[in-house]
């Protein structure tokens, strides 16, 4: 078998297996679950939350066996690396990836920003049932779970931004659609893995930021920036956790199912260890001596125009693709204010 390790154990006694004339055998199964993220990091936190539950729902028969902080795959080429059997379980990161899966990270400004990051997973998984097109992009693996963050915002080293003409000129770290949106608004935001963001701020490489409140405890940012800055850049859900395709197809429909019915667990957990840890973040980010900016109502309007004027111009490009770019992206408008108003 494919990089699925395997163990036997017999279930019963000899004695009563050689009765019924049968082996009366099961296997146990070991799963390698490879991220770069450290143990005690959010994401591997409920990484572990996850393999505990499928543990018990599988009576003991799967295990898993993890490698933390990058020691088998990285962010930017984890899925690719996944895919060639590094591993048989990783936490991957499209959104970094440097070419192609468009549709994944252009969805990340297509979201109401009130919605809560598990409405987002929801929102996802019903995409993906209608969407091949956002299917294909993860073609080379099999995806078990999805997440989605909070809303991020803009995190400085030594310039404070109060107003959009306070972005000018900023290097920034941004993820997906948030780059087109700071540059809009005149900033020089990049796409940059997160475990690079420290020291490029520490060097002076970056001016800042687009975060959330936990990594400034998580990646310690609160030691190299001076101001967070609430202007909201909303994160999309994408495909997060997969399997090598040998390693999937390896395992017995029973454990498959146990795997994907799980996937909201998963997905529950990321939010729930995410929101405790922003407010670890922002009571940290205080002690630290960060000061929190709340934009004015012209500077969101600001944002929030840019933002439509990007997302607009971002779905029909998909389209000029051949990608159903304004589908998708009308639909996750229509979807999402359905969910907001059926939460009243």
């Amino acid at each position: 078998m494919t990089n699925l390790k395997l163990t036997r154990r017999a279930l019963g006694a000899l004695a009563v297996a050689l009765s019924f004339g049968t082996a009366a055998m099961a296997q146990d199964y070991t799963i390698r679950y490879a991220t770069p993220y450290p143990p005690n990091h959010i994401f591997s936190r409920a990484d572990q939350a996850y393999f505990a539950k499928v543990e018990e729902d599988s009576g003991g028969r799967v295990k898993f066996q993890p490698y933390w902080a990058g020691a088998l795959i990285s962010s930017r080429e984890g899925m690719d690396q996944l895919a060639t059997g590094v591993a048989d379980m990783a936490f991957i990161a499209p959104i970094y990836s440097r070419s192609g899966k468009d549709i994944t990270k252009s969805m990340s400004g297509w979201l109401d920003p009130r919605l809560n990051p598990v409405q987002k997973v929801e929102l996802f998984w019903r995409l993906w049932d209608k969407y091949p097109a956002l299917r294909a992009e993860y073609e080379d693996v099999h995806l078990i779970a999805a997440h989605a963050g909070d809303n991020m915002h803009i995190q400085t080293a030594d310039r404070a931004v109060r107003s959009v003409e306070d972005l000018a000129g900023l290097r920034l770290k941004a993820t997906g659609e948030s780059v087109t949106v700071l540059n809009e608004l005149g900033a020089a935001a990049v796409a940059m893995p997160m475990g690079e963001v420290y020291v490029a701020l520490q060097k002076g490489i970056l001016d800042g930021t687009v975060a959330p409140y936990e990594t400034l405890i998580g990646f310690k940012f609160a030691e190299v920036v001076k101001y967070y800055t609430k202007i909201p850049m909303p994160r999309s859900a994408y495909g997060s956790r997969a399997m090598n395709l040998d390693s999937w197809n390896a395992l017995p429909e029973d454990i498959q199912q146990i795997l994907t019915d799980n996937s909201m667990f998963w997905a529950e957990q990321i939010d729930a260890f995410s929101a405790a840890q922003d407010v670890e973040g922002l009571e940290f980010g205080k002690a630290q001596g960060v000061e929190f900016i709340e934009p004015d109502e012209a500077t969101l309007e600001a944002v929030i125009a840019a933002q439509n004027k990007i997302w607009g111009a971002q779905a029909k490009a998909l389209d000029d693709m051949g990608l159903p770019g304004t589908a998708i992206m009308e639909d996750l408008q229509a979807w999402g204010k359905e969910m907001l108003d059926a939460a009243g």
